[in-house]
């Protein structure tokens, strides 16, 4: 009996521990999924919906195409002007009189006033003053006056008049950067569902979690509808082609409206002059006695016949004008005046009317657009917000074992992408109107009106551009996918690889082309103090790494050596600066204190950078000597020592000082292991 229990514990332990087994091996699957999900949305260190390229732009706010404009009267006015010269104001007439009654006609009666005769008449009739040959010629003029007029107000009004083609071009392009985005979203979306389902049926998580990325997910696809109908209907309508590529919404820049430039147009106010001497001409000729008096010159030959005489004897040639003057323009002259001066004043009124509101509504635009700017300004520090937790999620989590910890990532990532998506409408909102501002100028180009932002000043969320070191030790302790995440996440721009030993030969290659795919530039460190003397060899390594092994560059470490070596060091150096030169943007150069500021300064515009490395962190005087040599501030960079610091905080005003005191643009940090220390030290005084 005893030992039929012993076999069922053992069986029962037996079915516990390989479900057990399972379940881990299960739970191991997801991870590593998960992780690949993760890896796959590890974002740069800022979003690519902000751009510098203001030919784009102004290209952009100055598309035209007469198929959606309304035409330019002008062309009217012209065509009518030409018809009016070539009207001479000469009619061919042909009259015929049946029965016609000698009292009523009694002048184109024959002598014996029959009362019954037939007469007919033919002739040629010219108008000389109202709608004749100098009376068209004075119209032709007011047509080529009114041509004017109207060539003037549409180019005033030009930008008003393409207004929906650019307004609806514009809102075809920022939705294509949404599509791409929520296109982007909705296959993450898709992936982390399909894993939540998995742990889900592990137990890990309520159904509510599976709910919550169904909806996020039917959500997305509905807003993916809307804009790709709208820009459906677009291409249809319009067939511009290319404007996806022409316009993209991340070179677009962001910024400023210079609202003292467009508010004081001094060329509008000659503009507005020109239109008021127009106006006037245009009512100078229109109150013309000339348009009213009219004198008609007439030739005519008369037929006549009755029962009596043959039509010879009833014919005859008749000679002739005819004067007709309206008694009232002998009275109303000061009426005439007057009523045109109010005509002018009229029209100059109803001018001034409609600027004085152009200007308000402009100022209406303005306003609106700054409250735009202003709520894009918190979407993007509340998007660097998500960024720095999402990193510091990272941080804490470098084996993503911990499934719950991935899925919060995951989550932040999600409303990361929602906020970049906020952004984006935004962005569209604040173009729109701009573009309602410039709708109501005359200006050709949109670029006096705006000023633009640096963003990439502001999404510099780590001061100066940075560069680290990673020793063996640091590549045998953690995998190449967590080295590159947190690479990505703390903003390194270059690495700086050592000479490691055979047994991490191949970790260094899986490393290197993570961050080849991340664009992370990678570089070899290389002693060079021992080889000094020996020029041949030096050059011989670098091509040798740089081609064979395809690195971005070399960095030259003349840093550490006796103090009897460094005037070897020196003089090295300037007597291979030819090579630097040719070497160029493919060498860095590290060297410590003690040399010339002649030295750095012309290192400094020979190689990439020249890194100097102090004697402690708080060596300011020498900081500032290296700050003074102004052609070297560019391409200065300072050492700095991970382990010499506290925590991250202290690092980060370090650099911060460097950056803003002293004007140092790069820093080359030593020891990949001590800056996540220092995370790590961070995170628990937090906590």
């Amino acid at each position: 009996m005893r030992i039929f229990l012993l076999f069922f514990v053992f069986c029962l332990s037996a079915n516990v521990l390989s479900a057990q087994s399972t379940r881990d091996a299960s739970i191991q699957k997801i991870g590593k999924d998960l992780l690949h999900l993760i890896e796959s949305n590890i974002a740069q260190r800022h979003t690519d919906s902000y751009g510098t390229d203001t030919a784009s732009l102004n290209e952009l706010y100055n598309l035209s195409d007469p198929r959606f404009q309304l035409a330019n009267k002008a062309m009217i006015q012209a065509q009518r002007a030409a018809q009016a010269k070539k009207n001479l104001g000469l009619d061919f007439k042909w009259q015929y009189f049946l029965n016609t009654d000698s009292f009523l006609d009694d002048d184109e009666n024959d002598a014996e006033n029959d009362a019954f005769d037939n007469r007919a008449r033919f002739g040629f009739q010219w108008e000389l003053l109202s709608g004749g040959l100098f009376g068209n010629r004075h119209k032709a003029k007011k047509l080529l006056n009114t041509q004017k007029l109207e060539n003037l107000k549409h180019d005033l009004e030009i930008n008003d008049v393409r207004l929906f083609l650019r307004y609806n071009i514009m809102i075809f392009i920022f939705n294509e950067a949404k599509i791409k985005l929520l296109r982007h979203s909705l296959l993450q979306v898709q992936q982390e569902l399909e894993l939540l389902y998995k742990v889900y049926f592990l137990k890990g998580i309520l159904y509510e979690e599976i709910l919550k990325a169904k909806s996020k997910l039917e959500q997305m696809k509905v807003q993916i509808e809307n804009y790709e109908s709208y820009n459906r209907w677009i291409e249809n309508t319009l067939d511009i082609p290319d404007l996806g590529k022409r316009f993209q919404n991340e070179k677009l820049p962001i910024f400023e409206i210079n609202l003292n430039y467009v508010m004081d147009d001094q060329h509008r106010e000659l503009l507005a002059d020109s239109l008021r001497r127009l106006e006037e001409n245009i009512q100078k000729y229109s109150n013309k006695a000339i348009d009213e008096i009219s004198l008609k010159l007439q030739l005519y030959q008369y037929l006549g016949a009755n029962d009596g005489l043959g039509l010879t004897d009833k014919s005859y040639l008749s000679a002739g004008f005819s004067l007709n003057v309206p008694m009232e323009i002998f009275f109303d002259r000061k009426v005439r005046q007057k009523l045109q001066q109010e005509q002018i004043s009229q029209r100059v009124d109803f001018n001034n009317y409609a600027h004085i509101n152009e200007k308000s509504e402009i100022i209406n635009y303005y306003y609106e657009y700054n409250y735009k700017l202003k709520s894009f300004m918190e979407f993007l520090y509340k998007e660097m917000l998500y960024q720095e937790r999402i990193r510091m999620e990272i941080v804490n989590h470098r084996d993503f074992a911990d499934i719950h910890r991935s899925l919060r990532i995951l989550r932040l990532m999600d409303d990361l992408r929602s906020i970049r998506l906020e952004m984006i409408d935004l962005k569209q909102q604040m173009y729109l109107l701009l573009l309602k501002i410039y709708g109501n100028t005359h200006y050709r180009s949109v670029l006096p009106v705006i000023q633009p932002i640096d963003m990439a000043g502001y999404y510099l969320r780590l001061p100066a551009s940075r560069t680290i070191t990673i020793d063996e030790a640091a590549l045998k302790q953690f995998d190449a996918a967590f080295i590159t995440n947190y690479l990505l996440s703390n903003g390194i721009q270059r690495v700086i690889f050592a000479d490691y030993s055979s047994s991490t030969n191949q970790k260094e290659k899986a490393l290197f082309a993570k961050l080849r795919k991340a664009r992370i530039a990678v570089w070899r460190s290389m002693p060079a103090g021992d080889r000094l003397g020996s020029f041949s060899t030096i050059e011989q390594i670098i091509t040798k790494q740089m081609m064979g092994d395809s690195f971005d560059g070399i960095l030259l470490d003349f840093s550490h050596l006796p103090k009897g070596e460094k005037q070897k060091v020196q003089e090295y150096l300037l007597a291979n600066l030819d090579l630097w030169y040719r070497l160029g943007d493919k060498i860095c150069i590290q060297i410590d204190k003690g040399y010339s500021r002649e030295l750095i300064g012309t290192l400094a515009k020979a190689v990439n950078k020249i890194i100097i490395m102090p004697e402690s962190k708080a060596d300011i005087d020498y900081l500032r000597k290296v700050a003074n040599i102004s052609s070297a501030k560019s391409n200065t960079a300072i050492l700095i020592e991970a382990n010499k610091f506290k925590d991250r905080i202290e690092l980060e005003a370090y650099i911060d000082m460097l950056h803003e005191v002293y004007n140092v643009k790069h820093v080359n940090i030593i020891g990949f292991r001590d800056f996540i220390s220092l995370d790590s030290k961070t995170l628990v005084d937090m906590d």
